[in-house]
């Protein structure tokens, strides 16, 4: 039971990371967009 759950851990940590970054990287593009115009 634990060999699977070691399985789709990095990935779970992997896509939760990634949309992270994406949503921060979007977050703060708007943030500056604004922020500059």
């Amino acid at each position: 039971m634990s060999k699977s759950r070691e399985g789709w851990n990095p990935y779970l940590l992997g896509g939760l990371s990634g949309l992270l970054m994406v949503w921060s990287l979007y977050y703060t593009g708007k943030y500056f967009g604004a922020s500059t115009s």
